[in-house]
């Protein structure tokens, strides 16, 4: 069993996360827990992991203080990852349990398969892609056989038959074992069936998903429901009707992108492109293979593919910032490299792109190098801030490197946005 009791956390320097939380988590159950960025979630899970220590109450573990094994997944996943290869990561855990040689290697193997990361367990984890980063450290868990599992946001960086292969194992584990799982999205709230809200650093509610969607404690949390929800709730405030022969109802609109500039825009063509990435150790592996693409302005291309495919690194190429192997890649005629400025990019990591000692001179950066005087930049930055939602005065004076995860995608986005690029 799993029991926080009157659970307060503060970071050095910093507010409370946690105010007093109290959960008890049973041999098996199975808790999605939901909250807003920057609400306590990774901290919870890591206080349960005990990565850190309570400033206030207690956490207990089958009645004790001292921690048991856990398997954790933290949000960024190459943050807990530490071997040179893929298969010796999920070995760690192992060895370090003193088990028998022939039950590493059959544990080991067996994960690797579980997980699709069989064919990669030479290659070294920095040279995975961010879905196969997470795959692997899922993998280094499953192999421990914790009985407490601590997954935060999982699925976020794993393509659709990926995720679907995670709920598939999730579902699998062990009837006894406790899994408390940090959604990613509105959409996963009804994975496990029970729901816990986190808002203002207690546990707001806990109950059945469903009847937390439906009475309103999702929006008492400062929540948004899943989109099917939204969608049916739309539906029956304007139920369809049939008129010429055809089915009709009322609009159903997503929210407007943040708005990026007036610039009009340029097309991107790429010919034959063939990109290749060089490991750290390793040979030389080509990643995208005669690659041909035409974006026009004013079009939102949504781009897929199971992890590894390639994704990140033609945005890499696209922006200039990964050269080709061979083909090119054309902004109205010219090179990426001339469009310095003109294209924005956010990684799937963000944290790799900070480097300043506070977020709104990180935000303000980018305009203040493309020539804007220090007020119009800041200027700039306080308003792409408020765009995502961060808050220039109280979140402008924070390091972006203490920022959760959301945030920092948030904080990164901002980056781009107050850019104003073309692309």
């Amino acid at each position: 069993m799993l029991r926080f009791e009157g659970v307060r956390f503060a970071y050095p320097g910093g507010p409370e996360v946690l105010r007093g939380l109290d959960l008890t988590l049973r041999p098996g159950d199975r808790v999605v827990l939901a909250g807003a960025s920057g609400g306590g979630k990774s901290t919870l899970l890591a206080l349960a992991a005990g990565l850190y220590e309570p400033t206030g109450g207690r956490i207990l573990h089958d009645g004790s203080q001292e921690s048991a094994p856990v398997g954790l997944v933290q949000q960024s996943p190459e943050n807990q990852l530490l071997a040179a290869t893929v298969e010796g990561e999920v070995a760690f855990g192992l060895e370090n349990l003193g088990l028998p040689t022939a039950e590493i290697r059959r544990r080991v193997d067996e994960a690797l398969a579980l997980t699709g990361l069989a064919a990669l367990r030479r290659r070294a984890p920095s040279d995975l892609s961010g879905g196969e980063m997470q795959r692997l450290a899922f993998a280094a868990a499953y192999a421990m056989r914790p009985a407490l599992w601590l997954l935060d946001e999982p699925a976020s960086y794993l393509d659709p038959d990926a995720r679907g292969e995670l709920y598939a194992l999730l579902a699998s584990l062990p009837e006894e074992s406790i899994l408390l799982y940090v959604a990613s999205s509105p959409e996963e709230y009804t994975l496990t069936g029970r729901l816990a809200l986190l808002a203002e650093g207690r546990i707001a509610a806990v109950g059945e998903a469903g009847r937390l969607i439906e009475d309103g404690s999702l929006a008492r949390a400062g929540l948004a429901v899943p989109r099917l929800t939204r969608l049916r709730r739309r539906l029956e405030e304007s139920p369809p009707t049939v008129m010429g022969g055809k089915k009709t109802s009322g609009p159903v609109r997503s929210s407007a992108p943040v708005s990026t500039g007036d610039a009009a825009g340029c097309t991107v063509t790429v010919r034959g492109l063939h990109a290749a990435r060089r490991p750290l150790f390793g040979e030389e592996r080509e990643v995208l293979h005669g690659l041909d693409l035409e974006l026009r302005p004013g079009e939102v291309t949504a781009l897929v593919g199971p992890s590894g495919a390639g994704k990140s690194t033609l945005l890499e190429v696209l922006a200039g910032l990964l050269a080709p192997s061979s083909g090119e890649v054309l902004w109205d005629g010219a090179p990426p490299e001339r469009l310095r400025g003109r294209i924005g990019i956010a990684f799937q990591f963000p944290e790799r792109s900070f480097f300043a000692e506070t977020l709104l001179a990180e935000v303000a950066y980018g305009p203040q190098n493309l020539g804007l005087s220090g007020a119009e930049a800041g200027e700039r930055a306080r308003q792409a801030l408020s765009a995502l939602r961060l808050d220039p005065v109280r979140d402008g004076e924070r390091n972006p490197f203490d920022l959760s995860g959301g945030e920092a995608r948030r904080a990164a986005l901002a980056s781009v946005a107050a850019l104003r690029p073309d692309a």
